[in-house]
Formats: structure tokens, C-alpha cells, sequence
């Protein structure tokens, strides 16, 4: 049953994407974090500064919104059994179906199981892929997963998800206080930031954006956006009943006392309410976000 429901979506997406090309627990951050509403996804165009590729983005359904600029079907580089090849670029898996990530492809420690839904419930989960490898034939892809320790990466089967690739970059420097952000090899945007105080500095590491999550109303400590990251407390294993999961997160209330471009929070990296939601618009889960 199974296989003939894969079957099936596969069919669906190859057919929707032939017909469709067209040009988000607690967070790291501070006390009264409030419940995420789903986010309401809309349409997220490259910005005017930015020329997208030729063939800007395709989607793999048609109801659903090209909110991945400058992606396109991601196609399998091996076609028999090889060691890994590292994707060129800044890849995506969108899942299809619950999958189980292990250490190696098909097969060895099971790390998570990971459902079609993102973990918030924002919509569908999408994760950055760094390699893909065949074995006995079929195709592996090893996605970044949001657990500890930072860094965890995991290997499903390839015809779980969807692949799709991105040319978004959302670069942190903890030394500047900044964030950048990079379409391509063109830098967009940079925006002041607050970042993790010494006792609890935002981690550095190689993660990616998670989901995008509007909260309401806007003005509160996380601001109009949450969007968490891959990234853990180096810090805290547990915070206000959560994780300590990081988040790039919006200011409000008691936020606004820390000034921007200081060292302040617990963890997570917060900017104006209209830069991030600037983000938010344009930017997708799997999106990859480096701290250094």
C-alpha cells in the first residue's frame, strides 16, 4: 500500500513540476514565548536587486506557492553504487513521507524519524541536504537534522523527498552583529543584529532555517517572527520547559532594552521586527544558515 501511495506521488510531482515552472518547545531567547500560529505561506519572489536564474524556480505541486526562488528539481548525480557526492550548492529535501534518518545509508543507528509535517506544525518539513550516495541501486540523501549534538546529519532514502535546490544563504557574524543575507553569489541584505551573550553564546556551526513561524500579536518579546534553526544551546539543555533550541526571532517588549549590535540574548540572534519579516517573505525551511 505503501509503494503504490509513493507510486503515485511520484507520478503527481513529476507531472506537477513539468506543468508548474514559474519566475518556522521553547526557544533559546527569553520567558513568555508565545504559541506559533501556523504560518500562512505566500509567495516569495527573489527581491528586485537580485536577477534570478534563467529558470527561476519550479515547484512540486501546483497549489503550492514558488516560495523557493531560484530552486529547481534537484537530479541524482550517480546512477550505480559510489561513495559519497558532495551537491554542489545549497540543497533542500522536501518530505514526501515519514522516513527514518540513519547513520548510513540504509542502514545503522537510527538517528530520528521524520514526518512530513514540520515539527511546529507550519507546513511541510524541509531540511538542507549536503550528499547523496547509491547503494544496491537506490538513491540516499544526508539531510541536516534539528537534534543534538549540532551538526547531526542523517541519511534517508531518496524516495521519501523531494529534492530541490536553493540559492538563499543566511550567513551569521558573531564578532560583527550581523546577518547577512546572500542570493547566490550576490549579498542582499545585512541586518543588525543582537547575538548570544558570553555566558550563553549562539553556537557557530553549519545549520539551516527550520520553519517560519508569525506570531501574534507581533509586538511581544519574540517580535512579528520566529524562526528556528537547527542549532542547539551550547549553553542550555533545557530552557523554559524546552530544548534550547536557537532561533533568528523578531524584538518586542523587554527585547527592545537590549540595543542592536549587542552581545545580550540567550542564545538566539534577534533583528528589527520588519528585517526579519523581510526574511520571512523570502526565505525558506532547508535554507542554510552559517554562524562564524
Amino acid at each position: 500500500m505503501r509503494a503504490a501511495r509513493r507510486s503515485a506521488a511520484r507520478r503527481a510531482v513529476a507531472s506537477a513540476t513539468t506543468a508548474a515552472i514559474v519566475a518556522g518547545a521553547a526557544l533559546t531567547g527569553a520567558p513568555g514565548a508565545a504559541a506559533a500560529a501556523p504560518a500562512a505561506a505566500g509567495p516569495a519572489a527573489a527581491p528586485a536587486e537580485v536577477a534570478p536564474a534563467a529558470a527561476a524556480t519550479q515547484v512540486l505541486s501546483a497549489d503550492r506557492p514558488a516560495a523557493l526562488a531560484g530552486a529547481a528539481p534537484l537530479r541524482p548525480a550517480a546512477v550505480e553504487d559510489g561513495p559519497d557526492q558532495v551537491l554542489p550548492g545549497a540543497n533542500v529535501a522536501r518530505v514526501l513521507f515519514t522516513t527514518r534518518a540513519t547513520e548510513r545509508p540504509g542502514g545503522g543507528k537510527l538517528l530520528a524519524r521524520v514526518g512530513a509535517l514540520a515539527p511546529f506544525g507550519s507546513g511541510e518539513a524541509q531540511y538542507a541536504v549536503d550528499a547523496q550516495r547509491v547503494v544496491d541501486g537506490r538513491l540516499y540523501v544526508r539531510m541536516l537534522l534539528a537534534q543534538r549534538p549540532n551538526g547531526t546529519a542523517g541519511w534517508v532514502s531518496g524516495d521519501d523527498v523531494a529534492l530541490l535546490r536553493t540559492r538563499w544563504r543566511v550567513a551569521i557574524d558573531l564578532r560583527a552583529r550581523q546577518l547577512t543575507v546572500a542570493f547566490g553569489d550576490r549579498r542582499v541584505k545585512r541586518f543588525p543584529a543582537v547575538v548570544g551573550r558570553p555566558s550563553a553564546p549562539t553556537p557557530r556551526g553549519r545549520f539551516a532555517i527550520s520553519e517560519l513561524l508569525p506570531q501574534r500579536p507581533a509586538n511581544g518579546f519574540f517580535g512579528s517572527w520566529i524562526v528556528p534553526i537547527t542549532a542547539f544551546s551550547d549553553t542550555y539543555t533545557e530552557f523554559l520547559g524546552g530544548p534550547g533550541r536557537v532561533a533568528i526571532h523578531g524584538r518586542g517588549a523587554a527585547s527592545l532594552l537590549d540595543p542592536l549590535g549587542s552581545a545580550t540574548s540567550h542564545g538566539c540572534v534577534r533583528l528589527r521586527n520588519g528585517d526579519i519579516a523581510w526574511l520571512a517573505r523570502r526565505l525558506e525551511p532547508g535554507v542554510p544558515v552559517t554562524v562564524r
